[in-house]
């Protein structure tokens, strides 16, 4: 029988409302072979001291029929220490522009007016 050790970490809303039962991510601290680099990204912070959380940003749009719509949109890592904060974006592999798009977007967002969170 096999045997994993399992952290958990909260989502942090980064713009200051609460979220109601905010998602969660498990890590396990051996490396399984679907999420090699996020969970090693993690063990890494944890290793080296830092406190851990996911970083969630609501962005609500309009598509190209002026319909509104309503996206969450999830950076893998924020790590504080230090009173300082980063903010970390994981993909093991970035094979065409839209996958691009997608981890660089809601770094992109983290300072726009637009966001209702």
């Amino acid at each position: 029988m096999d045997s994993f050790l399992i952290d958990e970490i909260k989502k942090d809303n980064l713009k200051g409302k609460n979220l109601i039962n905010p998602p969660k991510k498990y890590f396990f601290n051996d490396l399984e072979e679907t999420h090699l680099m996020e969970n090693l990204i993690y063990n890494e912070l944890i290793k080296r001291g830092y406190k851990v959380s996911l970083g969630g940003l609501i962005y609500n749009g309009k598509n190209e029929y002026n319909i509104s719509y309503r996206k969450e949109l999830e950076i893998d890592f924020i790590a504080k220490k230090n009173n300082k904060t980063y903010y970390i974006q994981n993909a093991y592999q970035i094979y065409n522009e839209d996958k691009k798009y997608q981890e660089i977007r809601p770094f992109t967002l983290l300072n726009e007016d637009s966001l209702d969170l």
